[in-house]
């Protein structure tokens, strides 16, 4: 070995060496900063703090250096957002610390199973927000979407209840990207633990492999749902007229985007319909004045688009115009013509796709689907 190798070699062990004691370093401050942020630890024979449910189940509490995760061993409903809401412990007439009714609250964005993959910390005492933020920042890193709620903590007089006794963070398992794997929900798993092991907390979530299972599922019945309806109207002649096309488009309620697609938004600015030509490109000023737009095609997005069936009649009664106005034909993606059968077949489909989601727990084109599918 030349003397230039040896020197690598000691280099690379003295660079490994300090990134290990950069790391430890590292951890040391987090967890001082975490403790410091702890109140002192109760007394022997003092009121243990009651677990978030409310309920004592007689179990052994886990040694204080050491804080493992439950997996899947709980109810679900104990880790469901819809009943983890502000809930204050406060002390009985005794003085004994009892907790308070859990007050759930409307769980009309939780969204369908396997859409989230909650992971809950219980503090073995009361923590400020300051710690509260530590934890936000080292656990779930990297993941889609991440959501936080907290409890407030045991209330004891003369305190004020502003500190914190339980968070629950919620991670995004489906999206329009696919759904997550279970090596990505055990990592993390794992990230959670690490920053829950910092403020001595115990940390809850349900299995990865079932949750995964459960978001799989999920995706795969948005993959079935996520269908635009098109409808077409082709020039029976050359072309359409321009300035007669444009006239019609515009008579309908449609806008010109920057991609010179036209777009028929509600008050909100969502879209309800998209106009493009027959090969989904946009309708290009230039080329309508010169006549050479030969067909238009109307899609109404199925699981994007509020109230899909009245677009879709909507679009129906606009493509009619069209036709009408042009001297087009209305067919349908392989040129088939669209007539008033063929047209119930859709309408029965979209019916039966629009109850499906329904059933799963979420309206086309509502704030959960617009999370679900981008």
């Amino acid at each position: 070995m030349s003397e230039l190798q040896g020197a690598l070699v000691v280099l690379g062990v003295v660079a490994i060496g300090a990134v290990f004691l950069f790391n430890k370093w590292q951890e040391r401050q987090l967890r001082r900063r975490g403790e410091a942020a702890l109140p002192p630890r109760p007394p022997s024979g003092s009121v243990d703090p009651v677990p978030l449910s409310g309920a004592d189940d007689g179990s052994e509490s886990l040694p204080d250096d050491r804080r493992e995760p439950v997996l899947g061993g709980e109810d679900a409903s104990s880790l469901d957002p819809a009943v983890f809401d502000e809930t204050a412990r406060t002390p009985g007439p005794d003085g004994a610390v009892r907790p308070a009714t859990v007050r759930p609250r409307a769980a009309q964005d939780d969204g369908p199973a396997g859409l989230w993959f909650p992971v809950r910390f219980t503090f073995t005492g009361a923590v400020d927000e300051s710690a509260v933020s530590i934890l936000r920042e080292r656990a779930g890193r990297g993941a889609r979407a991440v959501e936080w709620s907290t409890v407030p903590a045991v209330v004891v007089d003369g305190e004020t209840p502003s500190r914190v006794g339980a968070a629950l963070m919620r991670v995004q398992m489906v999206d329009a990207r696919g759904a997550a794997g279970v090596a990505e929900l055990r990592r993390l798993l794992i990230q959670a633990q690490q920053a829950g092991e910092a403020l001595a907390a115990d940390v809850a979530a349900p299995e990865p492999s079932t949750a995964a299972g459960s978001a799989a599922a999920l995706y795969e019945f948005c993959q079935s749902v996520d269908v635009a309806l098109g409808l077409n109207v082709v020039s029976s002649g050359g072309g359409f007229a321009g300035t007669k096309l444009r006239g019609l488009i515009e008579a309908s309620g449609f806008r010109s985007a920057p991609d010179h697609t036209w777009l028929l938004a509600d008050d909100e600015g969502r879209v309800l319909c998209t106009l493009t030509d027959a090969e989904g490109r946009g309708l290009d000023p230039q080329v309508m004045r010169a006549g050479g737009i030969r067909a238009v095609s109307l899609q109404v997005d199925l699981p994007r688009t509020p109230g899909p069936i009245a677009q879709f009649e909507r679009a129906v009664s606009i493509a009619r115009q069209f036709s009408q106005g042009l001297s087009g034909r209305l067919v349908d993606d392989a040129g088939r013509a669209l007539d008033d059968a063929a047209l119930d077949r859709i309408r029965a489909q979209l019916g039966a796709m629009v109850q499906s989601m329904r059933q799963q727990g979420f309206e086309p084109g509502d704030a959960l689907a617009r999370r679900l599918f981008g």
